[in-house]
């Protein structure tokens, strides 16, 4: 599958729900991820969780992401390369105010991982997006 050059970002993001704050710590509805991504790299993320931790004096939030990656193929299955996924945290205006990713080793993947990795936000995250990439 080819990502085609009128697609834009904004198209290819999808958030599977209207978000709706439950919790104030609960970042999760605020979690999108990009399919496309998903089918070309041959993998499934799901159970996605976000939670803010704390949030500094001077305005730093942080933030844990942790979700699962399944292979499309199920257990068992071999990536025929690494993949990073990455999680991008944005603040109100779209601007990006963290970055954290993790690298899926071709050699160590059987079909199943789990992530955690802590976003460290320059300013408030209003949304985030999760996607993997080669």
């Amino acid at each position: 599958m080819k990502l085609s050059a009128q697609e834009t970002m904004a198209e290819l993001i999808r958030f599977p729900w209207e978000p709706e704050l439950q919790d104030a710590r609960d970042l999760t509805p605020f979690v999108a991820r990009i399919e496309k991504l998903e089918d070309l790299c041959g993998i499934r993320i799901g159970g996605i969780s976000a939670h803010l931790d704390s949030v500094t004096a001077d305005g730093l939030h942080f933030v844990k992401m942790m979700a699962e990656v399944t292979g499309l193929a199920g257990l068992g299955q071999v990536l025929d390369a690494s993949v990073t996924v990455q999680c991008v945290a944005y603040d109100a205006a779209g601007r990006i105010v963290g970055v954290a990713d993790e690298m899926l080793w071709q050699s160590g993947f059987r079909g199943m991982h789990a992530l955690s990795v802590n976003l460290f936000c320059q300013a408030k995250p209003e949304r985030f997006v999760i996607f993997p990439r080669k």
